[in-house]
């Protein structure tokens, strides 16, 4: 799948569109087809230990995780 990622700190410019591996959801979780977030100035000032940016998503359920 497509997302702006970013690999290292640093100003807007280390943001890059990228492909990244699609998650697959576990037990009990949901996976969303995402087709609008944010991207604050916050987030990106933070180490990037969440490559993919974006705090409030908006989109439709796409796979469900196994019920167990």
């Amino acid at each position: 799948m497509n997302a702006v990622v970013h690999d290292r700190y640093g100003p807007p410019e280390v943001l890059r569109f990228g492909d990244v591996e699609r998650p697959v959801p576990k037990e009990a979780e949901v996976l969303v087809k995402i087709h609008a977030t944010t991207a604050t100035r916050t987030k990106l000032r933070h180490s990037p230990r969440q490559r993919i940016l974006g705090t409030e998503r908006a989109g439709e359920v796409d796979v469900v995780g196994e019920a167990g």
